[in-house]
């Protein structure tokens, strides 16, 4: 007899999480074999296929729920150290700061199940800096799920670096906010 209690369920990002733990805890290993054991493991235990359109729930479990928890890092792009026992922040609060993630966000301000963020790449930085600057080109976009996932799909793996994302702004308003950012930008004489 069947044991699974996602029997007949739908592959989600609530139930790749709990099978991310109990299939590499202590292990340090390739989204992608994450993605493929996961959904192979949930099938053989009678459960039904992601019906996700954009984002598979792997992606989504691993930085919207294990990394929060502590229970998951990113190490490099496409690499996830998955823990046995949640991680403890220097402060005594549970999971893994973003400052420590790879992808880095110097600021989360704000409420809201969406969010508007602000990213560039650090040499943009130091070559402003250099030159005495203290502006540089950054990309400032809105997503609708986790930030990190929204700038880690546009960026791709053929960049010499990661971007490092400057601030996130939680909002339950993103389209307004952005556009209300950028009309700043375009009145500053800012926007590209």
């Amino acid at each position: 007899m069947n044991n699974y209690r996602y029997t007949g369920q739908f592959l989600t990002p609530g139930v790749d999480a709990e099978l991310i733990i109990e299939l590499f805890a202590g292990q340090t290993v390739a989204t992608q074999d994450i993605k493929r054991s996961v959904d192979q493991e949930h099938r053989n235990r009678g459960g039904l296929p992601s019906q996700a359109k954009r984002h598979h729930p792997v992606a989504l479990a691993l930085s919207m729920e294990l990394r929060p928890a502590g229970r998951a890092k990113s190490i490099s792009h496409g690499n996830w150290q998955i823990f046995s026992n949640p991680q403890v922040n220097e402060d005594g609060s549970p999971g893994i700061t973003t400052e420590s993630a790879n992808t880095q966000s110097a600021k989360i301000i704000g409420t809201g199940e969406s969010s508007v963020y602000l990213y560039y790449y650090p040499t943009y930085c130091r070559l402003a800096m250099s030159e005495g600057k203290s502006v540089w080109p950054c990309k400032i976009g809105m997503a609708g799920y986790g930030a990190e996932i929204r700038v880690h799909s546009q960026v791709g793996t053929a960049l010499p670096e990661s971007p490092e994302i400057g601030i996130i702004i939680q909002t339950d308003e993103p389209e307004l906010l952005e556009q209300t950012i950028q009309n700043i930008l375009k009145l500053r004489g800012k926007h590209k």
